[in-house]
């Protein structure tokens, strides 16, 4: 058993040693740049802002103006008015959870954000598939 394994790795040294590197040919280069030069020309995408300076400028007057409005308003706190649904003791755990304004720019905040982001991911995606 051990005469067949040292047959056989001596078989593959012999292989190995007399393998030599395989040259590409004399036009292999200047054809695959040739090749790489028409995928940029088929896929050339023109470098665009994803969101224009007038964009930019309506996000920024829509959060000004949410800032200033909940900075404005007169309660610190904004809690959740109490309905007349049948479960009242729902609505009674809910009238006393009171929300910060600070928590609550962020929150709006963030959802507005969420919601841009994707919206300009997936026009942006679809735009190119």
């Amino acid at each position: 058993m051990n005469e067949d394994i040292h047959k056989e790795d001596i078989f593959v040294k012999k292989l190995v040693k007399e393998a030599s590197l395989e040259q590409p040919g004399d036009d292999f280069m200047p054809s695959l740049m040739d090749k790489i030069n028409k995928l940029e020309v088929e896929n050339n995408i023109a470098n665009e802002p994803i969101i224009s300076s007038k964009g930019w400028f309506t996000i920024g007057v829509i959060i000004v103006s949410i800032f200033v409005a909940l900075l404005l308003s007169d309660s610190s706190t904004i809690g959740f008015p109490d309905y007349n649904f049948s479960f009242d003791n729902i609505v009674s755990l809910y009238s006393s959870v009171s929300i910060s304004k600070v928590f609550l720019i962020g929150l709006v905040s963030f959802i507005f954000f969420f919601i841009v982001n994707i919206t300009i991911t997936t026009k942006k995606y679809f735009a190119t598939h």
